[in-house]
């Protein structure tokens, strides 16, 4: 895009878990873009406001944070600094971040919002903080909080039942991985380590080619969201230079031609 001239300057304000890992270390310079994030690259986002009559959460700490203080002030005055300072002050369930070209710090968040005046928004009284989770946890949370206030036991079976099942199979991926790392290692204690600590990822091509393998063999990645709770792993084993075919290997025996989620 900007080498196409498609924009002047771009603003970023990115929700998911671990989204400080889409930027850090990963923005070249002179390329006019300051991002925000909901998180640092090692931790989960958070879920808020959940509502009973849908039985679901309604937003997300960081983006209500910022969508609020966009509501109840001019944002022709208001810097992206200054947001961003509000913002990351109020989000106290996960590390809010700024990356990129830090001089656009100074420009007014309406130059990117629009800055036509419309209707102050009614500021809730609830902090979005209240009743956070960790986006991670939101689909068993959502299950705990029906199971709760289930009215039959019909449903109070059901939902029992789904709670149990959703337990076993985030277990089943848990040890997917944990046996990933130690079937590429000969050292437990390395082993050990490795599921405990976090790694930035630099060896692209390593990650790349195990994450393919664990898409092909294991489960889709993107369509199995606990995983990636997980995937930090892989990247431990990348930067500790294991080398890339053992690691493949691992993922070959612990999900063969056998291995069902």
């Amino acid at each position: 895009m900007h080498q196409n001239k498609m924009y002047k300057k771009l603003v970023f304000y990115l929700e998911a878990c671990e989204s400080g890992s889409m930027f850090e270390k990963l923005l070249p310079p002179g390329i006019s873009i300051y991002a925000t994030t909901a998180a640092n690259p090692d931790e989960s986002s958070y879920a808020c406001y959940y509502d009973k009559k849908r039985e679901t959460y309604l937003g997300d700490v960081y983006s209500v944070n910022w969508m609020e203080d966009t509501d109840a002030n001019d944002i022709n005055q208001e810097s992206l600094d200054q947001q961003f300072a509000v913002v990351k002050s109020k989000t106290n369930t996960s590390h809010v971040m700024k990356y990129g070209d830090t001089s656009l710090g100074s420009d007014k968040v309406g130059e990117f919002q629009g800055s036509l005046a419309g209707v102050r928004a009614v500021q809730s009284e609830t902090s979005p903080n209240s009743d956070a989770v960790s986006q991670r946890d939101v689909k068993l949370t959502v299950l705990q909080k029906r199971l709760a206030s289930a009215k039959t036991e019909q449903d109070r079976v059901i939902l029992s039942f789904l709670i149990r099942e959703l337990e076993t199979k985030n277990a089943k991926i848990a040890q997917v991985f944990d046996d990933i790392v130690r079937k590429s290692l000969t050292d437990p204690r390395l082993a050990r380590y490795l599921r405990m600590i976090r790694f930035r990822l630099n060896n692209f091509d390593c990650h790349h080619s195990v994450v393919d393998e664990i898409n092909e063999r294991c489960f889709n990645l993107g369509q199995t969201e606990e995983a990636l709770r997980h995937v930090y792993k892989v990247v431990n084993l990348c930067e500790s230079r294991v080398p890339t075919d053992r690691i493949v290997a691992a993922v070959r025996e612990v999900c063969g031609d056998n291995f069902r989620l």
